[in-house]
């Protein structure tokens, strides 16, 4: 994963939030609108699940909410399918309508050199990837290797992203894992390790009892993890924190538009602790794929990300043209970057993406970035 217009709504009920001077009436109507948001992502979870969900013994509410994050934030479906695509709907490709390659779905088997993505769908027992909740949400906390697949070079998973998706709230831990108890269970691609069965707790359920309305609590880790100063003056506060929640800790954004991502002695994959994000070049581009170079999308000198209004914003990630079409000899759309997966996220989500990207501090294009030279 080396990788990863609902806004005039939003602000505009942000700003009755402001202007209403009963406290308990905004609290409230900042409840309905956290309340609308969620049941927002959980409909659209639903929507673009791209296999049948096996409900009985489940919380419809958390697999709905775990569909949306796996597959419109998280990307899961990228590293975790191969191919990630059913043939003839790969949308990197321009062929639509775009079909994740539901007879894999999750079953892993991608190669990243000597690495092989996992099967995350059930085993027999009904847990997903094999692990108890209590082992999921361990694994991704601390990002230690169940298996102990490559002892030779790390006890940490690589590749998987799992610095900045530990940093979810439990909720959001507890939806992904309730999504993966839904889903059909495939035998593993070929190519992933005959692995040993882990020992521990049989139970698969998640914990469904944990709390409910998430979105507060998505906001305060959003400003506990920015890794940069924020600028908050005629920002909606709300929108940034959840914002800098959805970048930092479900889309590992740092991953691809920071470079290097993370300061020297301070790479949690090679085990450095505590982990810190190279703020001096956060987001400012320049990691290069191949002959694309990722983006910078800090504020420009008007105070645009990515030198993006929000409409041109919203265009890019559901569309994923190339508002710039640096490489027209090869796609008009944007490669690497996951915009089929973006695409599908709520209007209020991308809005908090958009809101967090301006109170970000501007800085220079990397080296090699499309606009270095004017930035």
């Amino acid at each position: 994963m080396k990788l990863k217009p609902l806004l005039l709504f939003g602000l505009a009920a942000c700003a009755a939030l402001v202007v209403l001077n009963d406290r308990s009436s905004a609290q409230t109507a900042g409840a309905g609108v956290a309340k609308d948001a969620e049941a927002d992502r959980i409909r659209v979870g639903f929507r673009i699940a791209p296999v049948p969900l096996s409900l009985r013994h489940k919380d419809p509410n958390l697999v709905g909410l775990g569909s949306y994050i796996a597959n419109a934030q998280t990307f899961c479906n990228d590293c975790h399918t191969n191919p990630p695509w059913a043939d003839g709907h790969d949308p990197t490709v321009g062929q639509e309508p775009a079909k994740m390659n539901a007879a894999v779905y999750l079953a892993g088997g991608t190669s990243f050199g000597p690495f092989v993505s996992r099967d995350l769908t059930p085993d027999a027992h009904g847990l997903p990837a094999g692990l108890s909740f209590g082992q999921f949400r361990h694994v991704i906390k601390t990002g230690i290797d169940p298996d102990n697949a490559h002892p030779q070079i790390s006890p940490l998973l690589q590749v998987d992203p799992w610095p900045y998706l530990r940093q979810m709230t439990s909720h959001d831990l507890a939806a992904v894992y309730e999504y993966l108890r839904a889903v059909p269970s495939l035998p593993s691609a070929a190519g992933i390790p005959d692995l040993p069965a882990l020992q521990g707790g049989a139970e698969g359920q998640s914990e469904s009892g944990v709390a409910k309305d998430d979105e507060a609590d998505r906001i305060r880790v959003g400003f506990a993890i920015a890794p940069v100063p924020l600028a908050l003056r005629n920002k909606d506060p709300n929108l940034v924190g959840l914002g800098s929640y959805i970048v930092n800790a479900r889309i590992p954004c740092n991953d691809c538009h920071t470079n290097p991502p993370w300061e020297d002695g301070h790479d949690p994959t090679a085990g450095q602790s505590p982990a810190k994000v190279n703020a001096a070049a956060y987001l400012a581009g320049g990691t290069a794929f191949g002959p694309f170079v990722s983006r910078n999308l800090t504020p420009d000198e008007h105070g645009l990300p990515a030198g993006l209004t929000f409409a041109k914003f919203v265009h890019t990630i559901r569309t994923g043209i190339d508002p710039d079409n640096v490489h027209p000899q090869i796609s008009p759309l944007l490669q690497v970057m996951p915009w089929p997966y973006f695409r599908t996220m709520t209007d209020h989500d991308l809005a908090a993406i958009y809101e967090y990207l301006r109170a970000i501090p501007s800085v220079p294009s990397a080296p090699g970035t499309p606009d270095a030279a004017s930035r």
